[in-house]
C-alpha cells in the first residue's frame, strides 16, 4: 500500500474539492436546512418518548423495532381523536405511515444524502437529479416534523402553532421565496 505523503495527496485523483459557486453554495445551504429539519424531527420524537415515559431505545430512528414501539406509544397515548384531526388536517390516511417515511428520510439526510455528490456537479442532468431529490426530501421531512410538533402540542395541551405553514417551511428549506 502506498504511503500517504504531501506529494501523493496533491495528485489529481485525490482531489475531491468542490468548487464554490453560487449553485453549490445554494445546494449545500439546502442540505444544511434539510439537516436542521431532520434534527428537529428527531428531537421531537425523542421528546415525545421522554414525555410519555415510554421505554424505548434512545436511538429510535436507527432501530426499526424501537420505532414501531414509538408508533404504538403514539396510539396508546391519550391523543385519541386528536390523531384523527391531524390526519384530516394533513389529508393523510395514517400519521404512522407518514412518520415512518419521515424516519427513513431523516436517516437518508443524515447518512447518505451527500455521498457521491461531488460527482454530480457540472452535469446538468445530474444537477437536476440533485434538485429533484432535495425537493422530495424537503416535503417529507417538513411534514414529519410538523406532525411531531402537533403531537407534542397535543400531549402538552398546547395550541397548535398558529403561523406554521408546511408550504412556507418547504420553501424555506429549498430557498424558494414565495410572495
Amino acid at each position: 500500500m502506498e504511503e500517504l505523503n504531501e506529494q501523493s495527496l496533491n495528485r489529481p485523483d485525490w482531489t475531491y474539492t468542490i468548487e464554490r459557486t453560487i449553485y453549490t453554495d445554494d445546494i449545500f445551504g439546502v442540505i444544511g436546512r434539510l439537516l436542521y429539519m431532520a434534527t428537529k424531527f428527531e428531537s421531537n420524537c425523542n421528546a415525545f418518548i421522554g414525555l410519555t415515559n415510554a421505554k424505548s431505545n434512545p436511538h429510535i430512528l436507527h432501530d426499526d423495532k424501537a420505532f414501531e414501539r414509538f408508533i404504538k406509544q403514539i396510539n396508546k397515548s391519550t391523543l385519541g381523536n386528536n390523531i384523527i384531526d391531524i390526519n384530516k388536517k394533513l389529508g393523510v390516511q395514517s400519521i404512522e405511515s407518514v412518520l415512518t417515511k419521515a424516519k427513513d428520510i431523516r436517516n437518508q439526510i443524515a447518512h447518505e444524502l451527500t455521498l457521491g455528490l461531488e460527482h454530480k456537479f457540472g452535469n446538468i442532468d445530474r444537477e437536476n437529479e440533485i434538485e429533484d431529490t432535495l425537493k422530495g426530501l424537503a416535503s417529507d421531512i417538513v411534514i414529519g416534523e410538523y406532525i411531531t410538533t402537533l403531537l407534542l402540542c397535543n400531549l402538552n395541551k398546547e395550541e397548535y402553532p398558529k403561523y406554521y405553514s408546511i408550504k412556507k417551511n418547504i420553501g424555506w428549506v429549498l430557498n424558494i421565496n414565495e410572495n
